[in-house]
This record gives C-alpha cells, sequence and structure tokens, in this order.
C-alpha cells in the first residue's frame, strides 16, 4: 500500500501543478523510461515465475505434491499476474496517446501512470510475498483449509478428499523429520475442515439436495471415514516415531470430531469414539502410557459434551456410550496389565464420574439410562473384584532366603 499511497499523492501533486509546466518536460526521455520501467516490471515478474518453479518441487516433495495444484490456481497470485501483464500494455498505450495527440493533456496521461506504477510497486511485492509463504508448510495448512472450506461450501466432495489427503500427508511429512508443531497443526485443521463440513452438511439446503439426489445421506459418512483412516495414520506414524505429544494430539482431536458428529446425529458419535479409543489404545499398547490416560479423559469429555450441549431427548443414545465405555474398559485394562501397581481407585474414578452424570435430571429419565447404568456398574463391579483380590493377596518378598547351616556329623 505504500506505493499506491506515495504514487497517488504525487499524481494529484502534478495534476493541479500549473500547466505550464508541460512544455518543460522532456517527453521523449520521459516516454523512453516509462518503456524501460513497464519492461523491467514484466521481466521480474516473469523472473518470479520461473524461478519459483525449483523450490515448489522441493516444496511438493518435502511438504505434499498439492503445492503445486495450490501455486497453479491461487486466485491472489493470478490477479497479480493480471495486472503486472496488463501494466506494461497500459503504459505503451498512454505513450501512443501522448506521441499522436499533440493537443491532449500529457500531465494527467503521466500522473495517470505514475499510479498505475505505484500499484504495480504494491502488486510485485505482494506476488514475492505471496510465492514465499508456498515455502512455509504451516501457510501451506492455511491455504489447504480455506480451499477445503470452498470445497465444502460448492459440493465438491471429490476435492475436499484430496485437501484431507493433502493435509494428513503434510502431518507424516513433518512427523518422519521428528517435528510435533507440523502434525499438531495438521490436525488441528483437519478438525476445523470436520466441524465446517458437518455445519454444512446439516444446513436446510443441504438437506433439501440430500432428499433431491438419493444416496448423498451417505457422503457425510464416506467422509468421516475418508478422514479416520488419516488420522489413525498418523498416530501410527507418531508411534513409530515415538512421538507421544501427536498422538495425544490426535486423541483431543478425535474427541473434538466426536463432539460435532454428535451435534450433527448423536447416532454418527460412535464412529470417532470407537476410533478414539483405538488410536489411545494402541499408543498404551506400544508404551506411551500418558495417551491412554488422556484418552480415558477424552472419552469422558465426549460423554459429557453429549449429554449437556446436545439435545438427546428423542434420540437413542446406547450405542454411541456402549462403545464409549466398552473402550474406556479396554484402555484401563491396558493401564493395569502394564502396571500393576496402578491404583484401581484412579482406573475406577471415570466410569464414577460418568454415572454420576446419568443421575441428573435431565439424563435420569432417558429410556437408554438403565442399559447405560448396567453396563456401568458391571465395569465398576470387575474393578472392585479386582481390589478385593489384590488385597488378599500377600506382598512378595523380596528378602533371600537363609541358608541352613549343615549339620554336623554325630
Amino acid at each position: 500500500m505504500i506505493g499506491t499511497l506515495l504514487s497517488a499523492a504525487f499524481a494529484l501533486f502534478i495534476a493541479f501543478y500549473p500547466m505550464h509546466m508541460e512544455a518543460n518536460i522532456p517527453w521523449t526521455i520521459v516516454m523512453v523510461c516509462m518503456v524501460i520501467l513497464a519492461a523491467l516490471f514484466l521481466a521480474v515478474h516473469a523472473g518470479l515465475q520461473v524461478f519459483a518453479w525449483a523450490p515448489l518441487v522441493k516444496a511438493g516433495r518435502s511438504i505434499t505434491p498439492r503445492v503445486a495444484d495450490l501455486f497453479h490456481h491461487d486466485p491472489g497470485l493470478r490477479w497479480a499476474s493480471w495486472y503486472l501483464t496488463l501494466f506494461p500494455l497500459a503504459t505503451f498505450l498512454i505513450i501512443l496517446v501522448i506521441a499522436l495527440f499533440s493537443n491532449i493533456n500529457k500531465i494527467d496521461l503521466l500522473a495517470i501512470w505514475i499510479l498505475l506504477l505505484g500499484i504495480a510497486v504494491d502488486v510485485l511485492h505482494y506476488s514475492l510475498k505471496r510465492i514465499l509463504k508456498f515455502f512455509n508448510p504451516f501457510n501451506i495448512l492455511g491455504m489447504l483449509t480455506q480451499t477445503a472450506k470452498s470445497d465444502v461450501q460448492e459440493d465438491r466432495d471429490m476435492d475436499l478428499h484430496d485437501c484431507i489427503d493433502a493435509i494428513s500427508e503434510v502431518a507424516t511429512k513433518g512427523i518422519e523429520t521428528s517435528s510435533t508443531a507440523l502434525p499438531n497443526d495438521a490436525l488441528n485443521e483437519l478438525q476445523i475442515i470436520t466441524r465446517n463440513f458437518l455445519q454444512s452438511a446439516k444446513s436446510i439446503a443441504h438437506w433439501k439436495l440430500k432428499d433431491e439426489q438419493p444416496g448423498n445421506e451417505d457422503k457425510v459418512t464416506y467422509a468421516l471415514f475418508f478422514l479416520f483412516q488419516r488420522i489413525e495414520l498418523i498416530n501410527d506414524k507418531a508411534i513409530e516415531k515415538r512421538l507421544e505429544p501427536v498422538c495425544s494430539t490426535v486423541v483431543t482431536t478425535l474427541g473434538k470430531i466426536a463432539i460435532h458428529a454428535a451435534k450433527f446425529d448423536v447416532s454418527l458419535a460412535s464412529y470417532p469414539i470407537h476410533v478414539l479409543g483405538r488410536c489411545a489404545l494402541k499408543a498404551q499398547q506400544n508404551n506411551l502410557p500418558d495417551v491412554g490416560v488422556k484418552g480415558n479423559i477424552a472419552l469422558l469429555e465426549v460423554a459429557k459434551a453429549i449429554m449437556t450441549e446436545t439435545d438427546v431427548t428423542y434420540q437413542e443414545i446406547k450405542e454411541p456410550f456402549a462403545v464409549l465405555i466398552n473402550d474406556m474398559h479396554e484402555i484401563s485394562k491396558e493401564i493395569f496389565r502394564q502396571n500393576k501397581e496402578t491404583d484401581i481407585e484412579e482406573l475406577r474414578k471415570p466410569y464414577r464420574l460418568l454415572k454420576e452424570y446419568f443421575t441428573t435430571e435431565k439424563m435420569a429419565s432417558h429410556p437408554d439410562t438403565p442399559n447405560i447404568l448396567a453396563q456401568l456398574n458391571q465395569v465398576i463391579a470387575e474393578f472392585d473384584a479386582l481390589e478385593l483380590v489384590l488385597k488378599t493377596i500377600p506382598p512378595l518378598t523380596t528378602e533371600e532366603p537363609k541358608e541352613k547351616p549343615p549339620e554336623t556329623q554325630k
């Protein structure tokens, strides 16, 4: 904007200057300078486009091959390219008018060209900054999210899947370099895309579209399963690299997605809940103990959000809560299996808290509550029995038995 403001101020100054200065201007030299500057801008713009491809190819290998496609279809670069191409043409047109028509006000044409020159400086600066953004993986994630948002609004399902695939690829490339910030940011972008997708799918326009086109009701389920496959791949790569923070972010991300799915349709929450439990259990089995604990906490928060943030009065909640309790139980058993000294009360506490949620006025009258409470009581009873067994087992002594003195021969 600085170039535009300065050129506008200078253009206004010479436009309102006394007109007799036109005779003192060497117009031949001015026109030559205009041609040189216009050609210089065109050459610099072409050079930026040419020399950007080598770093773009490198970024495509280290980030995602989608970088080149984003660069080619970037609207900001497209408009900048159009302006920097038209600026030399406008310059030649102004020079032609100045040279052919002696009775025209040349000062006004020069003021217009100076204003166009200032805009061209700002556009060239913007184009350079925009190109440099394609070499930063965090900026690429933001661009992919914006592209996915427009794909959701325009119902371009295949393009949306490509964006999800590209973001997951950025995450896995970051994990290969033992980075945690990049995959964590990618997981957050996937959560944002899922939220926008489910909110858009729930709108009146999309429901009308679903009624008009049979089979659209399966698009949401397919997109979610496509997403879960990529998130599980990220979790597997993080486990392989022993990146526990990334596994924890996977659990948190799936918890948020489960809440978004429950707000769309409570029955749909069973899928992300099960994937959450599976990812947390796999991390726990591979000796990442904090992930299992965070998995149980995330599942508990999902249960609380379903009961408080969604209207479940006339909806069936038995299936998602059955999946949730079963996954929590599997994670708890794996935690105890790896560490026999784990406090049983700490393992039992989430189920008691969940049981308290179902004793509230809102949930006590729900028809599925008795079945859910029965499942909770069964799990709590198992831990009670385990605690009783552990109390009856005598502590193992670590002292070595004393050797008996050799008997003396009589």
